[in-house]
């Protein structure tokens, strides 16, 4: 599945993209990126308001380093403000970002050229990146 714990070695450094956006995906996420140890972890996230959030972000929290934060477009999706609420308590460190493209050199510049971006959360926010990293 595309998508779905599919890495990309970019020039930059490694990205792995997946589309988890409920508690037991981000779980088979949070136990590949520890048996796969990175140096440190920053995720892009976006999600829309229908899903479990804030368990996704505990989840994370467990593993990432530092999370940015990406809106979603249309009725369902949330704002990067929003999702940073959503998240308040829940121990993943985040900042918010306007836009993928900013999400993802942010989020590079976060970990080093060695440890992983990880971007997760939705099917749309796997694709933005998709796109962005084209």
């Amino acid at each position: 599945l595309t998508g779905r714990l599919q890495r990309l070695d970019t020039a930059e450094g490694p990205v792995l993209l997946d589309v988890a956006h409920n508690a037991a995906a981000m779980a088979v996420l949070v136990d590949h990126l520890r048996r796969a140890a990175p140096p440190s972890v920053v995720v892009v996230l976006g999600m829309l308001a229908d899903k479990p959030v804030h368990d996704v972000a505990t989840q994370l929290a467990s593993c990432a380093t530092r999370a940015c934060l990406v809106g979603l477009p249309g009725p369902r999706g949330l704002t990067a403000a929003a999702l940073a609420a959503c998240i308040a308590g829940s121990g993943l460190n985040a900042q918010c970002c306007d836009n993928m493209a900013a999400a993802l050199s942010q989020a590079r510049q976060l970990a080093g050229p060695q440890g992983w971006v990880v971007v997760t959360g939705s099917f749309l926010t796997v694709a933005e990146a998709l796109a962005v990293l084209a």
